[in-house]
């Protein structure tokens, strides 16, 4: 039969004849809900809402690595998720999680974080299969780092009956890597004279321990904010007539709980 022309009423009873079914047809729910997954009875309409030929996404790949103040975070998902949601969480059940990404470029980076921080993620992505959560990864950031350069150096002084002699050490550039808020450098001395030393945070303080706005010779230091120290140790003798050593004092820089200790080795000579 010819079907109607455009804009008049059109039943599927016509479209069926038309395409050389019968007017009337049979829907064999049990055969469309097995074509479609669905292998347990009973079998009903309800079990076909929703159906979908589309497959679930699923991960091949997860993974995410610390770096200096960062974490990076990559992911491979296979059957074309239409959505992605990147979530982090301080907790390793991924409790109270924030989005962080919902692009599917199969990386993310999660910067200005602090040194040796550890944090937690998860990716849900979605199609019309359904949604499907990858496992939870984690990722911590390279802890703060301290070096000096040299590692040591001396302080050897010289005394005589009117005399109380001091020396000056050569110049300690501290490198901090990762720092975390400021650095304190405190003194360990194992002699009858006294360790002390002047710092810069733009250069060489010298040996008067001004130089490049140094702060002069103290037994302790706090407040440096800089992730470059140069520092100069100073030796002072115990007194006149003095003869000890060489012994070693120690200078420790200190950021974010991590401690460097620099020995200085120290001698007192009397001249008579």
């Amino acid at each position: 039969m010819a079907l109607p022309a455009a804009g008049s009423p059109m039943s599927m009873s016509m479209i069926n004849t038309e395409l050389g079914d019968g007017t009337f047809d049979t829907i064999d729910l049990k055969t469309a809900s097995t074509s479609l997954g669905e292998s347990d009875a009973p079998f009903g309409m309800d079990e076909l809402a929703g159906v979908s030929g589309t497959t679930a996404p699923s991960f091949s790949a997860f993974a995410a690595s610390g770096g200096n103040g960062q974490i990076v975070i990559t992911w491979t998902i296979a059957n074309s998720p239409d959505s992605i949601s990147l979530k982090v969480s301080d907790a390793s059940n991924m409790g109270s999680p924030t989005e962080i990404s919902t692009v599917n470029d199969g990386t993310h980076t999660q910067s200005s974080l602090g040194p040796a921080v550890q944090k937690f993620y998860q990716v849900a992505a979605t199609n019309d299969g359904g949604t499907t959560n990858s496992s939870i990864v984690n990722g911590t950031t390279n802890g703060t780092s301290l070096a000096s350069s040299p590692t040591t150096t001396n302080a050897f002084a010289e005394s005589n009956s009117t005399t109380v002699g001091a020396q000056v050490g050569g110049l300690l550039t501290v490198t901090i890597t990762n720092r975390s808020g400021n650095s304190t450098i405190a003194r360990t001395t194992n002699t009858s004279g006294t360790i002390s030393c002047a710092v810069s945070t733009t250069g060489d303080p010298g040996t008067n321990g001004t130089g490049n706005s140094g702060s002069g010779f103290l037994a302790s230091h706090s407040g440096l904010n800089s992730d470059t120290l140069f520092i100069r140790p100073k030796f002072t003798e115990g007194g006149r007539n003095v003869t000890e050593g060489p012994t070693t004092n120690v200078l420790t820089v200190t950021n974010n709980s991590v401690a460097l200790n620099i020995n200085v080795v120290c001698r007192s000579t009397n001249l008579g």
